[in-house]
């Protein structure tokens, strides 16, 4: 049985879990178990939780969104960016890595990297100020 994690935050219910090619949400966790519901087989399923140890987990598109809502405004504000240009940098940073230039107004800004640390001292500096 190959386990491969889809967008699995902190084992919230609504996460999704890929077991042997096919995509299952997760209803409930318990210190066990995970129990698993795919609208293709209504038939609630199990796992053990032991099972889930060592797979890769991913953040799709929305849970980047929802998860670093507070940089990717400031991404827009410093980097002129819009948000999906902004979240799409963000994805392509923690999928492809430090190399990946994104759109072009992510490329003029020198890539996906340089974007995010724009962002990161715009931020730092706010903080800086307000004290």
């Amino acid at each position: 049985m190959q386990v491969t994690a889809m967008h699995l935050n902190n084992w919230a219910s609504g996460d999704s879990v890929i077991i042997d090619g096919m995509v299952f949400e997760i209803c409930g966790v318990s210190s066990e178990v995970v129990s698993l519901f795919s609208p293709c087989d209504p038939s609630e399923h199990q796992i053990e939780r032991s099972k889930l140890n060592g797979c890769r987990f991913f953040i799709d598109l929305p849970g980047i969104e929802n998860r670093y809502r507070r940089l990717i405004k400031t991404m827009i504000q410093s980097c002129l960016l819009t948000t999906g240009e902004a979240t799409n940098a963000l994805f392509g940073l923690r999928v492809r890595g430090l190399h990946d230039q994104g759109s072009e107004a992510v490329a003029h800004a020198g890539g996906s990297a340089a974007a995010v640390r724009q962002a990161l001292r715009c931020r730092h500096y706010v903080r800086i100020s307000k004290r």
